[in-house]
């Protein structure tokens, strides 16, 4: 969202980028089923990267009170409420630390919603913000992909496997389909938005596409309760045609009805 508003191509922004790499490598290399032991590293990257989003928005901020200015300076003040409230979550031990920690980021996904007044006069660029979310949601769809590819590989030539990965990649091609076709033809790309319909929709598309990428092959391997996974694989279904249904709604062209007319 930073570079789609206020991202300009000079060093000290690609240096900010990669540095903002870093956390992220620290954050994901902490992930692991003992969790409380990665806890520190975890809460390390996670704080770095918003400081880091924070300080850039903090940099482009320049004399006057031009709109861009103000829509910087609010986000660059107001994210660090956030970033205080999680990192205030190492104060606190066993699952405490854990609401603190989900709280701040709470606050971190209202502050837009809240800034609007400020955003709204400042938009994005609808047609690339719509490209880089398109580019995210292929990558996981090829997560769902090998996840079909972990069920196969085990079980060359059991017809079982076989069946169960055809169903499987018809589902996610059914999915890719939509997505992309929708996106493609019935989606406004000149208008001035916010770009947090398009934000907050696809946070809830990709929540849905990494629970179906999980169930594929939990499904099979039959590693959690039956019942359980079949729930959670029709729940992740729900949750990513609501919110495409939604988010397509809010964000296509408007067509007008015919009318008779005498």
């Amino acid at each position: 969202m930073f570079v789609n508003r206020f991202g300009r191509d000079k060093f000290h922004d690609r240096f900010l980028l990669i540095f903002q790499m870093v956390f992220v490598l620290i954050l994901i290399s902490s992930l692991s089923v003992d969790f409380d032991r990665y806890y520190i590293p975890f809460l390390v990257g996670y704080i770095g990267v918003r400081a880091l989003t924070a300080f850039q928005y903090l940099s482009v901020i320049r004399k006057g009170k031009s709109e861009q200015n103000k829509a910087a300076y609010y986000l660059a003040t107001r994210f660090w409420i956030g970033i205080l409230i999680s990192t205030c979550s190492i104060f606190f031990s066993s699952w405490y630390k854990y609401i603190v920690l989900y709280l701040g980021i709470l606050v971190d996904i209202f502050i837009p919603i809240f800034g609007r007044r400020y955003l709204v006069k400042h938009p994005v660029n609808t047609s690339h913000l719509l490209e880089r979310f398109g580019l995210l949601t292929l990558i996981l769809f090829g997560e769902s992909i090998i996840s079909i590819l972990s069920v196969l590989h085990p079980k060359i030539g059991s017809w079982k496997a076989i069946g169960y990965s055809v169903l499987s990649f018809s589902l996610i091609i059914s999915f890719w389909c939509q997505y992309f076709d929708n996106l493609e033809k019935k989606i406004d790309k000149s208008v001035n938005t916010t770009g947090q319909i398009i934000l907050y929709g696809h946070l809830f598309i990709y929540i849905s596409l990494s629970m179906i990428a999980a169930s594929i092959q939990l499904l099979f391997l039959k590693e959690i309760s039956y019942y359980f996974i079949l729930n959670f694989i029709f729940c992740a279904t729900f949750i990513y045609f609501l919110s495409t249904t939604l988010f397509f709604i809010n964000t296509g062209i408007k067509i007008r009805s015919l009318r008779y007319s005498i």
